[in-house]
């Protein structure tokens, strides 16, 4: 078990406890480190269980970077993996990483402390690669959304994805190849309402057509990737912007 003592009269910016075989942390272990700006512990058996990486929001912690992938979160249809007590107690992290986890469905990001979600994140990248979600849908993503209305680049690939027509407005970077996006003409008319995108990556996504006016309403785009797909008829205009 990691044990908080461990770290007493330590001052560090950047801990990296990749595929140590921990398999419990005690609760508001880095609390002692108030300058820690990069974590991870990926790699480690921690479970499904809560963490408490620390004890409270009011320690001026500056963790900036969390990277929690294949720590065993799961989640199904009956058991969501809580994350809003983290989030709460770690309140500027920006870079949120839970990649190779086994969640079928998206984690809880408020708590009973923030029950009335008052108090919003400051994400702006958060990734999910390497899962089994299937649901991104309005209600499934409403939560999210509404707590991280910063987050401008959102990783999801190598899901089980067919339902993309919740994802955050306010996202500029859309990374989704491996999934089954071409399964419902829905995702790809959602994205219309997506003006601040830059960059769509959708390689290997079962697409078989584009609609013609896709990128009319995108003029930040830049990088548009489709590898991998079956589409055989690309749009006279597709790719022209009012601009």
């Amino acid at each position: 078990e990691l044990r908080s003592s461990m770290f007493e009269g330590i001052k560090m910016n950047s801990l990296d406890l990749t595929w140590c075989r921990l398999s419990a942390i005690e609760d508001g272990v880095f609390e002692t480190l108030p300058e820690l700006q990069y974590l991870s512990l990926e790699g480690n058996q921690l479970g499904p269980r809560k963490l408490n990486l620390f004890k409270s929001a009011t320690s001026g912690h500056q963790l900036n970077t969390l990277l929690l992938g294949s720590i065993g979160a799961f989640s199904d249809d009956s058991i969501v993996y809580e994350f809003g007590h983290v989030l709460e107690n770690s309140p500027i992290v920006n870079i949120l990483e839970m990649n190779g986890n086994l969640m079928a469905k998206l984690p809880k990001f408020s708590s009973g402390a923030n029950v009335e979600n008052k108090h919003q994140y400051e994400i702006t990248s958060i990734s999910f690669n390497d899962n089994k979600l299937t649901d991104l849908s309005k209600g499934a993503t409403e939560e999210m959304c509404r707590l991280m209305p910063k987050i401008k680049f959102f990783f999801a690939e190598n899901n089980l994805v067919t339902d993309i027509t919740g994802i955050c407005v306010s996202v500029q970077r859309l990374i989704m190849s491996d999934n089954f996006v071409g399964l419902r003409v829905e995702n790809l008319l959602q994205l219309r309402q997506m003006v601040n995108l830059d960059r769509i990556e959708l390689s290997r996504n079962g697409i078989t057509a584009l609609p013609a006016d896709l990128t009319t309403n995108m003029p930040h785009l830049r990088d548009f990737v489709m590898s991998g797909n079956e589409i055989q008829h690309i749009p006279q205009h597709f790719l022209k912007t009012n601009t």
